[in-house]
């Protein structure tokens, strides 16, 4: 028990790699050696109790192994949360995380870029600003801060001739979709990196996602 099972044990629990990697020559010899005994006797274990799974963990599992094993492993805390925080991603829904459309800023169809806004733009530091049509929850178009290079505010452009010359596209999305799906839609970068999120049927926007948002989710 001492010299057969106690002792190799806890070698190898330690040192498995490196025992296993001088010791591979033997191994192999005496698989070679038992193989005819051996592999009829594991092709009728596996009939009659299936194949072996070996060590399976589901994401609830593997996040609990990081949060117990982090002292002893050479991740650090940031990473750790990285790790955890990518394996929710699919648990959480948009709602959880979007900005609700109260906390936005936004500018009505019928603004004019005058200097007024164009400085109230450049204060609030957006680069995307949704634009809505009367009701704040009909949001239909997208304003991308960039587009203001070629304005001259003297000219006093109204917004919608702006929107509808770039006719910037953007995300629609369900408040229940998950954050995944979310992720790999803003992947794409077919029609941006901001989603304006739709709440029940016919109720139009409740608020907005971006990618910055998923990404301050995982971190």
């Amino acid at each position: 028990v001492i010299f057969g099972e106690i002792i190799p044990q806890a070698i190898c629990s330690r040192h498995g790699l490196a025992v296993g990697a001088k010791t591979i020559g033997i191994t192999k010899f005496f698989m070679l050696l038992t193989a005819p005994l051996s592999w009829p006797i594991s092709k009728l274990l596996d009939l009659v109790l299936g194949e072996e799974l070996g060590t399976v963990y589901n994401r609830a599992r593997l996040i609990e192994l990081l949060r117990v094993t982090q002292a002893n492993m050479d991740l650090n805390k940031d990473e750790v949360n990285i790790l955890q925080g990518a394996l929710v991603l699919q648990e959480k829904k948009i709602e959880d995380i979007m900005t609700p459309l109260g906390d936005c800023y936004m500018l009505p169809l019928e603004a004019v870029l005058d200097f007024d806004t164009i400085s109230e733009i450049k204060d609030k530091g957006y680069s995307r600003i949704p634009v809505y049509d009367e009701e704040e929850t009909n949001v239909v178009h997208i304003l991308l801060a960039k587009d203001l290079l070629f304005i001259d505010p003297d000219d006093k452009k109204p917004l919608a001739e702006v929107c509808g010359f770039y006719k910037t596209q953007f995300i629609t999305a369900e408040k229940d979709r998950p954050l995944n799906k979310m992720l790999d839609e803003f992947k794409t970068g077919e029609k941006g990196h901001l989603a304006i999120v739709k709440g029940e049927e016919d109720c139009g926007a409740i608020g907005l996602v971006s990618l910055e948002d998923i990404i301050e989710e995982i971190i």
